[in-house]
């Protein structure tokens, strides 16, 4: 071969190499969830639309070092994720969004992570030792209708990157969970849940965290509870942990239950209508809340409350059973619409509290101490305000 037509053959070579390099580059891709297979699965190639073009090519929805996937998975269905792990490694889309009333369940052992953004409007569902990660700050909870659970025996987590969770849509049963040992919720980049809603007769709506689970919420700053008759209860059980270490306000009903033997909110500083359900013998621990309206400490089962820095206890109900039981507020000075009723021998004395007024309700009595050796001491009140005209004699 003369060099002349050596150096042609390297050139038309060359532009074939880079033909196929061009033609051959990642190519992100839409996948759109039709359910046209014959069942559930992620992994069935019947149950994908690419591009608008139906699925010609049988691709599943995985990327795959020649093509990338953004995945969109409409309202009212249901996805089954049973795509096996690529040996140790871990099954990547660019981006994921999932409609509300649908729901996507990750198989036992299996995993997938969102590069970029995840918008949930529906319910995630991961299940023993998988992964569902979508780490991404431009990740979100879409509308008010989200819910995540997370259950097994082994490592089985889910990382999100939301900023705010609503679930005002959602009338009762569970928002938020983590279940088994090694279940881990970690929605440790949410500042606001706002589940702030009143629908017809007493709902519940939980977050709960049980049998050795883990819900990271430690950067939740604003928790709004249910209001009206509706209630948002946050549940630890059997060993669980959610943990709100920077939850500062709680508006709204919110009760708190745990079966530890010492539960700390740590930074909780304003709250209305907190309420607390604790093994007999507890000891509850709000050491920077400041001002409290509405609610109310039931001791026992309680057996100790600690509320060092308290000032404020309005329209709420503090009763005290037992001579054991300690209500300990050093600071508190304002008790107005307030109920204290002793029994059973319980002791306690607000030396702070030099005024009282007790208008905010049509009927009651605002203290009592009942029995031998009761007391409930306020002899610094000087003015007793109870001057209100309610409907009807009261």
């Amino acid at each position: 071969m003369s060099d002349s037509m050596s150096r042609v053959f390297c050139a038309l070579f060359l532009c074939v190499v880079l033909g196929l390099t061009a033609n051959t580059a990642w190519a992100q891709k839409v996948a759109t969830w039709t359910g046209a297979g014959s069942n559930t699965n992620y992994n069935n190639p019947d149950n994908w639309d690419i591009d608008g073009l139906g699925n010609p090519g049988s691709e599943v929805p995985i990327n795959n070092g020649v093509d990338t996937y953004i995945v969109i998975i409409p309202a009212g269905v249901s996805v089954n994720y049973d795509v096996a792990n690529p040996g140790s490694g871990t099954n990547t889309v660019d981006a994921f969004s999932i409609d509300n009333s649908s729901t996507f369940t990750v198989q036992s052992s299996l995993n997938l992570d969102v590069i970029g953004a995840a918008n949930i409007a529906g319910t995630i569902n991961v299940n023993n030792e998988g992964t569902f990660n979508a780490p991404s700050a431009a990740s979100n909870f879409i509308g008010n209708t989200s819910r995540i659970r997370v259950q097994g025996t082994g490592p089985t987590t889910m990382v999100f990157g939301a900023g705010t969770y609503d679930s005002r849509g959602i009338t009762n049963g569970t928002l938020l969970q983590a279940d088994g040992t090694q279940s881990i919720l970690d929605l440790s980049k949410l500042g606001i849940i706002d589940d702030s809603s009143n629908f017809t007769f007493a709902q519940f709506r939980t977050i709960e965290a049980n049998n050795g689970g883990i819900i990271n919420l430690s950067s939740v700053h604003t928790l709004h509870g249910g209001t009206g008759d509706d209630t948002t209860q946050i549940r630890e059980s059997s060993g669980g942990t959610v943990n709100l270490s920077g939850l500062t306000t709680a508006t709204g009903n919110v009760n708190f239950v745990s079966d530890k033997a010492v539960f700390t909110l740590a930074s909780l500083s304003t709250a209305e209508n907190i309420t607390f359900t604790l093994n007999p013998g507890s000891t509850l621990n709000l050491p920077e809340l400041r001002q409290q309206t509405g609610g109310r400490y039931d001791l026992p089962p309680i057996a100790a409350v600690h509320l060092d820095k308290l000032t404020s206890l309005n329209s709420a109900a503090v009763t005290i059973g037992n001579s054991v039981a300690v209500f300990d507020a050093p600071m508190l000075g304002n008790i107005d619409n307030s109920f204290f009723n002793l029994s059973g021998g319980a002791v306690l004395a607000l030396p702070n509290v030099t005024a009282y007024t007790g208008t905010g309700f049509a009927g009651g009595t605002f203290f009592s101490a009942d029995g031998v050796g009761t007391v409930l001491d306020l002899q610094p009140i000087t003015t007793l305000d109870s001057s209100s005209n309610q409907t009807f004699a009261q």
